[in-house]
């Protein structure tokens, strides 16, 4: 589906221990991040089933599966 915006959205389904690195598209963009299914380790904090956080000033997000999880990553710019 086309939005007709510079916007990025992203499901993972992934299994425990795994680590992902997320890279922004581009520099001042932001991220909302839900987990739908399990947990995970994001900046410190350990999220849980429907719990979210909004990332910004950063490139480079680094996840961590706590368990098997199910991730859905919205990625929009910062600055209009």
């Amino acid at each position: 589906m086309w939005i007709y915006q510079d916007a990025w959205f992203n499901q993972g389904y992934f299994d425990k221990g795994v680590k992902i690195n997320y890279l922004t598209h581009k520099q001042n963009n932001g991220v909302y991040l839900m987990v739908i299914e399990g947990s995970i380790q994001i900046a410190g904090e350990v999220l849980y089933k429907r719990d979210a956080i909004g990332i910004t000033q950063a490139q480079n997000i680094q996840i961590k599966a706590q368990s098997e999880c199910r991730l859905l990553l919205m990625e929009t710019p910062m600055n209009w």
